[in-house]
């Protein structure tokens, strides 16, 4: 890397955008290991030494944000840790390169371990936090499970996708990639305010219109902007501050009840907040136990952002604290903490609403996108003469172009996103994204195809859903 580019990196800007690889155990040492390896690795170690180890890499190496500005000295502290002296050099070389970049601690990763600390470990075994060395291997094995395999024959031909099989192996391996990303977090957080409180009020005469906040603030007493609060406030809590001093006072890791005391928000809000984004770990593994679709599920997580643990509860001097899992799961429960609430109520009739608020949101969203510009937007467009009739979403005009719009915000079932299997998948896209069999009811591919012929006729261009 040139001097310019770690300048650059130590500056927080984002270079030109590259390739990155997980750093695996398969590249090291020329096998894949087992899931089954990784169980018995991380089931040697107690419990909660085991979480306190993943709480510290998420809030030290700031998974949450761009690879490029996680913190340089933070990652060559935990290699010396975890890695025996002859991988140093090549783990501190893949972190510098470029084209591919190989990455090393990810929020996937992290999760998966955790998960398996909760269903596999107990009380007893070794302090993971002084067995620094031996989490190296755990970490690497980690990675070598996250992909599903589907397109090792490919690769080996050196071939790209060509038949829809292919494609489909292809979509099946980047889903779970792309919800690895680190999203913007200030766009995450306006996008989830003005949903919940502008959008959603702007349609008080839809006819499956819910008061989505009320009935938050009635279920839990805590208000959208005390929760909002409570969240943007614990997350900073998790920033670049606490980074550097875990280096001191690594017992300041875990987020306490104490931490909100300088707010002027009642303590029995806060206990309530915290019981609706966090767990123990016994009702967490009672939960997977149940339901639990392999490596890349981190559904329970995505629940439970936060993991509690009791300490020093053989001394007076007991007390409880939260660990950090995951950052952007956390920050996501601006908007799923009240919409979960309302649709544990309202079900289907929540779906149909929230739609029609995501609707009017992206309407929004490419109406300021396109005003003062040579390009219009036309939000819910209607022929003149069958005002009933919604040709679309909306449309883009571009020059000589017409782009039609549809929006879709489908939640994909875990079983289909996380386990593996392209074709069930492919059914589930199919089914939400293209045509519902059962009904024999249009979704967006063939919504917008359907569409194109009644602009067009039958003289149009030719359309294939």
């Amino acid at each position: 890397m040139s001097k310019q580019q770690e300048a650059d990196r130590d500056k927080g800007m984002r270079p030109a955008m590259q390739m990155g690889v997980y750093e695996t155990f398969e590249d090291i040492y020329g096998r894949k290991s087992t899931l089954d390896e990784l169980i018995t690795d991380v089931s040697q170690f107690t419990q909660k030494s085991m979480l306190w180890v993943c709480a510290t890499i998420v809030a030290g190496m700031q998974l949450w944000n761009q690879i490029d500005v996680q913190p340089g000295d933070v990652f060559s502290t935990l290699v010396q840790l975890y890695f025996d002296h002859p991988l140093r050099g090549r783990i501190m070389a893949g972190y510098w390169s470029s084209n591919p970049r190989h990455v090393l601690f990810h929020r996937r990763q992290v999760l998966l371990i955790a998960k398996l600390a909760i269903k596999h470990c107990s009380g007893s075994g070794m302090d993971a936090r002084q067995n620094a060395n031996l989490i190296g291997d755990i970490l690497l094995k980690a990675n070598d499970q996250l992909d599903f395999g589907l397109l090792r024959e490919l690769a080996g031909r050196g071939s790209l996708p060509a038949t829809r099989d292919e494609y489909s192996r292809l979509v099946a391996e980047m889903v779970v990639i792309g919800e690895d990303g680190s999203p913007q977090i200030a766009q995450m957080i306006t996008r989830s305010h003005l949903m919940l409180r502008r959008f959603a009020n702007e349609l008080r005469s839809h006819p499956d219109w819910i008061d989505v906040a009320g009935e938050y603030e009635t279920a839990t007493g805590i208000t959208l902007e005390e929760n909002e609060a409570m969240i943007f406030g614990s997350h900073a809590r998790h920033g670049e501050d606490l980074s550097r001093l875990l280096y001191t006072t690594p017992g300041a890791l875990p987020l306490k009840e104490a931490n909100f005391a300088p707010t002027s928000i009642p303590p029995a809000k806060v206990t309530a907040f915290l019981d609706s984004v966090c767990s123990g770990p016994v009702k967490m593994a009672q939960e997977l136990s149940y339901k639990d679709n392999g490596p890349n599920d981190l559904s329970i997580f995505r629940k439970y952002p936060l993991v509690q643990q009791f300490y020093n509860l053989h001394l007076t001097s007991a007390w409880c604290g939260f660990l950090m899992m995951d950052n952007i799961f956390f920050l996501d429960k601006v908007l799923t903490g009240p919409y979960w609430q309302a649709n544990a109520k309202y079900g289907q009739r929540v779906h149909r609403f929230w739609g029609a608020v995501f609707e009017r949101y992206v309407n929004d969203l490419m109406s300021r996108a396109t005003a003062s510009t040579v390009n219009g937007y036309i939000a819910d467009p209607r022929p003149v003469n069958n005002p009933n009739e919604q040709l679309c979403d909306g449309v883009l005009i571009a020059g000589d172009s017409l782009v039609l719009m549809e929006y879709k915000g489908n939640v994909f079932t875990a079983a289909a996103k996380y386990s593996g299997d392209h074709t069930a998948l492919m059914a589930e896209i199919r089914k939400k994204l293209v045509q519902a069999q059962e009904s024999n009811t249009k979704k967006g591919v063939e919504q917008l195809a359907a569409t194109v012929n009644t602009l067009y006729g039958s003289n149009g261009p030719r359309l294939y859903p």
